[in-house]
């Protein structure tokens, strides 16, 4: 493998890395490193259970049974669209966005121990220590893939197949995942000098989850609102929730007959947002990893 895998940018210009030409020339020149890490991260994942990446099948399948059961069974919670009795349509819009905050959630969970749980390349290797939280997001992503894909089987049976716009999906959940990285190599970064960072960041993705439209429609929200029933900084703060425009341009792209079109407009400050977030971790993580030795 070339040596110039193995370089670091941590000694380059504050300007330069704020590049975003320059964060994707480093990432592409580390593409092979990345999936490396990311295929062992797979394995270790499951290494000691005896259904091994199956349960990249059973969990979705479960978490489906069991949020269904709770949610719309018992709490009769549902979409103003969905069919009387049929709690089929609300599993199916929940769990789209299910998949998506446990990509965020997890990859961010995890930022907090990621340099730490790895001191040798810290400290003994001229590693790129960059390319471990994209390697975290794309083992994130390949078992949402699987969800995804148990998803489809559900949906083929419940409420059809997806149209076309579902090869869009890709596109409408990219900001998602340059936040994501973004604040990955920030708390990766902060998790080397402030241990109860992962402490911090599992409480507030906990939040996050009660906060984000994923197992509740936020027309209900803004019905609240209207009714004072709930007051109106709780619609605020759902609606400039970062994954809210994720999930709802999902949904929109993926599930037949959802009722409304993506939010372009929203996408594309969400992607401006993202992308400066994206190199501003990057380049807090490359300038800070010097003092990583040091701490370790």
């Amino acid at each position: 493998m070339s040596d110039s895998i193995f370089r670091t940018a941590e000694g380059q210009r504050l300007i330069s890395l704020l590049n975003p030409m320059s964060m994707i020339g480093n990432l592409l020149a580390r593409r092979e490193l990345t999936w490396k890490f990311a295929k062992r991260d797979l394995a270790v994942k499951y290494r000691a259970s005896y259904f091994g990446m199956l349960w990249t099948v059973f969990s979705p399948i479960l978490l489906l049974i069991v949020y269904t059961l709770i949610l719309s069974v018992i709490l009769g919670l549902k979409w103003q669209a969905d069919r009387p009795g049929n709690h089929g349509d609300f599993a199916i819009k929940m769990f789209i966005g299910m998949l998506i905050f446990n990509v965020f959630s997890e990859v961010l969970n995890r930022s907090s121990t990621l340099v730490i749980s790895h001191p040798s390349y810290v400290k003994k290797v001229v590693f790129p220590l960059e390319v471990l939280v994209p390697s975290v997001l794309i083992s994130s992503l390949i078992s949402m893939l699987v969800g995804l894909l148990v998803w489809l089987v559900a949906s083929f049976f419940m409420i059809g197949w997806p149209t076309w716009m579902a090869l869009l999906f890709p596109i409408v959940i990219l900001p998602i995942c340059l936040l994501t990285l973004g604040l990955g190599w920030f708390i990766a970064s902060l998790g080397v000098f402030i241990r109860d960072v992962s402490q911090i960041v599992m409480v507030l993705t906990q939040i996050l989850f009660l906060c984000t439209p994923i197992f509740y429609p936020i027309e209900l929200v803004e019905q609240k609102v209207m009714e004072h029933k709930v007051p109106a900084f709780i619609l605020t703060m759902i609606e400039l929730n970062p994954l809210t425009p994720a999930i709802e341009n999902a949904r929109a792209v993926m599930i037949c007959g959802w009722d409304r079109l993506p939010d372009w407009m929203g996408w594309g400050v969400s992607l401006i947002v993202s992308t400066i977030v994206a190199l501003l971790g990057y380049a807090f993580f490359l300038k800070s990893r010097r003092a990583f030795g040091d701490v370790i």
